[in-house]
């Protein structure tokens, strides 16, 4: 068994919780979970001095992922599952009826250190941080949009967060081969929320409109613009990774990228937690991350 198969296996349950809904997703999503599985523990054991830690899940789903024939936690569950333990997970949901079921699902594992609630991120998530959080401890953010529905005055309030230390870390899903479904003329631009999730001035009509008349790369571009901006909020490392299929014709094709941005220095002798997760998942240095057919 391969380290991403058994990070898979450790997140996918044995049977139905009875708790509805779940949420239906692709294989894709499964393998983007056992990711997440495998970097909660190493950012828990980098933190281990800390009397604090947390993690946040700003777009929190239902809990529970339906597969085909499996079902996998999803993020807020995998990271209260998580050893050593988080002192607290926060979860927030749009969907009231997803956020139901996640706290009756998070209770069931630990009444004391999860915290749920229906909400916009976009509108609610800096309060509820503020409410819940000690601002000095290390964070987690996990956002985990399915296009563009974070916008970048959330991103900038939650690079402003903590009062002293390092900067909140983030850990996002960034949808950029999205951006090849549509030219610069699309209409449907602006009901996608693209020009509030963009970094603020980064102009990237004009970039996508370059890219369409050159024929270069619009997803590595968006990409580009997207990680300058985390690096002008002052995050000191921003890396990121293409995820796509693991088949021999699909190498110029992507799912998502991963992108992490952190301020903390590790040291000199020290391995950046992210690098070693994907070091024990995928070997050697590797561009792009290919995922498991199972």
């Amino acid at each position: 068994m391969t380290p991403v198969q058994q990070y898979i296996h450790q997140i996918t349950l044995p049977d139905d919780d009875g708790i509805e809904p779940k949420r239906r997703a692709k294989r894709h999503t499964r393998n983007k979970l056992a990711i997440l599985a495998a970097y909660l523990p190493a950012f828990t054991k980098a933190c281990n001095k800390a009397p604090q830690k947390y993690f946040i899940d700003a777009l929190a789903g239902p809990g529970l992922y339906q597969f085909d024939d499996r079902i996998t936690m999803g993020s807020t569950l995998i990271a209260l599952k998580t050893e050593p333990p988080f002192s607290k997970v926060l979860a927030m949901e749009k969907n009231k009826k997803y956020a139901d079921a996640l706290k009756t699902r998070c209770s069931r594992i630990d009444q004391n250190r999860a915290r749920v609630t229906s909400g916009d991120c976009n509108v609610a998530l800096i309060n509820f941080m503020a409410n819940e959080l000690n601002p000095r401890a290390p964070m987690l953010v996990f956002l985990d949009p399915e296009g563009f529905e974070v916008s970048w005055q959330t991103i900038i309030a939650l690079s402003n967060f903590k009062s002293v230390g390092t900067k909140p870390e983030l850990l996002i899903y960034f949808n950029a081969p999205a951006f090849r479904r549509f030219n610069v003329t699309t209409k449907h631009l602006w009901r996608m929320n693209v020009d509030a999730a963009m970094p603020n001035g980064s102009d990237w009509r004009s970039a996508l409109k370059r890219c369409e008349q050159e024929n270069t790369p619009i997803d590595r571009t968006m990409l580009d613009i997207y990680e300058e901006g985390l690096r002008q909020l002052g995050y000191l490392k921003v890396t990121s990774r293409p995820i796509g299929p693991q088949h021999p014709n699909a190498s110029s094709r992507v799912y998502y990228y991963l992108v992490h941005a952190s301020d903390f220095d590790p040291g000199t002798d020290k391995e950046p937690p992210m690098e070693w997760v994907f070091r024990r998942l995928w070997g050697a240095e590797s561009d792009q991350v290919r995922l498991p057919n199972f």
